[in-house]
């Protein structure tokens, strides 16, 4: 679901749109699925709901998990709405069906296929789900897909907190009774407020009558007065520390600089599921830095990449990921077409390669053995990144072989794939 989130913001941010993430009744976390068919169906949805909105609309995503009578399995309701153009009634019908698509000026511009539909109720059926849709013109549109998911028995890790009392700031209910009721499992006492003005009030109150607040959670974005509004102010009145973290369903590298100059201490994506919550309160309240956390750089932006797979659906997803880094991503639908485009391209225009291993025409071996033994001064210093479905040790010797500096297995991960981008133009 983070890397969802973040596919997404650069494409809601560039239409200026409003995104709204929740979740309801979270009690799983860990999950078993095909997550890579799971990610493109959603992203499916998300991105047709962005696409059929105007500017100034707004998308929402929720994510519920709903009663199971199955105690292996859990099942998760995912409702994607828009404020869009809504689809007519005689098409609605149809949506489900290949090469679908209403006719309409406001979107032939827009460009798609007409088989993301398609395609995504046939991999919800085969996940044993549902996938369902109503529309009104002029109003929007309300996708619910529903499915039983198995529960993974990994861990999620102890987290033992002391007696802390906590304000969660949001203008939306129903983030802030989710937050409130993760703090509450945990044994944290919370209050919670729709609006920065109201908020800031209540922590005057708290610190005047000798009970203040631990910590303050606030929303990046809310009509009266915005988290960094709402920060700055507190931070005028209150002397003594008091950790403040802002909340946000976008990126938060645009507000950075301005929330931490007005005092903001750490940060939080939506969604935010319990781990999310706890890894936060460790690091930014009780100043336990997690003994995982690598500091990766997450922008890439003047760089340019390669992106070599033939699978439609995976290199859409691909390209979403990495342009949500900032990169400037051009594609290649097999070997022969990638290594042609490298070829054709001036020395130093691509600052990284991300070959599949197994497509037609020309294999990724192959092509990286032709772009290596090529004549251009970068050939033999450029970095090949490998992407298989197969993670065995004979494949990643085999991808060395070919002269490939690293391997990543798919599904591709966003926290993994910037990780190991980072490691590789680090080193050339």
């Amino acid at each position: 679901m983070d890397t969802i989130v973040s596919i997404m913001q650069s494409s809601i941010k560039a239409r200026r749109q409003q995104f709204d993430v929740r979740l309801r009744h979270i009690r799983h976390e860990q999950l078993c699925c095909d997550s890579l068919r799971l990610r493109q169906v959603l992203i499916n949805v998300l991105s047709n709901a962005s696409k059929f909105t105007p500017p100034g609309g707004t998308v929402s995503f929720d994510i519920e998990e709903t009663a199971s009578e199955n105690a292996a399995k859990a099942w998760f309701k995912f409702t994607v709405r828009d404020t869009g153009i809504g689809i007519k009634p005689e098409f609605l019908r149809d949506i489900f069906k290949p090469f679908t698509r209403e006719k309409d000026s406001r979107i032939d511009k827009t460009e798609g296929s007409g088989l993301g539909m398609a395609i995504s109720k046939k991999i919800v059926d085969l996940m044993g789900g549902t996938i369902e849709v109503s529309s009104e013109v002029g109003t929007g549109t309300e996708f619910t897909i529903s499915l039983p998911l198995q529960i993974s028995e990994l861990e999620l890790g102890n987290f033992k907190f002391p007696d802390l009392k906590i304000i969660v700031v949001d203008d939306d209910v129903i983030v802030c009774e989710h937050t409130t009721e993760l703090l509450r499992q945990i044994g944290i006492r919370s209050d919670w407020e729709t609006g920065g003005q109201r908020a800031v009030q209540k922590v005057l109150a708290a610190h005047q009558a000798g009970e203040p607040y631990d910590a303050v959670i606030l929303d990046c974005r809310m009509p009266d007065q915005d988290g960094v509004e709402t920060a700055a102010i507190i931070r005028s009145a209150i002397s003594e520390p008091l950790p403040i973290i802002l909340i946000s369903a976008y990126d938060s590298a645009d507000v950075e600089t301005k929330a931490r100059q007005a005092g903001v201490n750490g940060f939080m994506t939506k969604p935010v599921f319990m781990s999310t919550l706890c890894r936060a309160l460790q690091r930014y309240v009780l100043g336990q830095a997690a003994a995982y956390e690598q500091k990766s750089k997450t922008d890439f932006s003047g760089k340019r990449f390669l992106l070599v797979e033939d699978n439609v659906l995976n290199r859409e997803i691909a390209v979403e990921m990495l342009e949500s880094t900032g990169a400037v991503v051009e594609s290649a639908c097999d070997g022969a077409e990638g290594a042609a485009k490298f070829a054709a391209a001036p020395a130093g225009y691509y600052d990284l390669l991300l070959m599949d291993v197994q497509m037609p025409v020309m294999n990724g071996y192959e092509a990286t053995q032709k772009i290596r033994a090529s004549a251009k001064s970068d050939a033999r210093t450029v970095p090949i990144v490998a992407m298989t479905a197969d993670a065995f040790a004979e494949d990643i010797i085999e991808a060395k072989k070919a002269g490939m500096n690293s391997h990543l297995a798919k599904p591709l991960n966003l926290a993994t794939l910037v990780r190991e981008i980072n490691k590789q133009l680090q080193k050339h």
